[in-house]
């Protein structure tokens, strides 16, 4: 098998492991950080893709929900007088 071919399976085992059983991801993740072969290092690099997209879309979900509390104010469309 080919060296890509190894670095893909790794990369998505990594991805699915952690996107599925996190737990199991960490505790794979953590026992083979001192191994260095290609499938290894493919392994964990598709968990940390997968735990930067998860991070990605919890930043994104604050993001609208601030954006839809913003834009539910009774103010809204409403024009504000400055005291001066």
């Amino acid at each position: 098998m080919s060296a890509t071919k190894i670095q893909v399976k790794g990369f998505n085992a990594g991805y699915k492991i952690e996107k599925y059983v996190p737990a199991l991801s960490t505790v794979l993740r953590s026992s083979l950080s001192s191994v260095k072969n290609e499938y290894v290092e493919a392994f964990i690099a598709g968990g940390d893709e997968m735990l930067k997209e998860r991070n990605r879309a919890k930043v994104l979900g604050k993001m609208r929900d601030s954006a839809k509390s913003l834009g539910q104010s009774k103010d809204r469309g409403k024009d504000m007088e400055i005291d001066r």
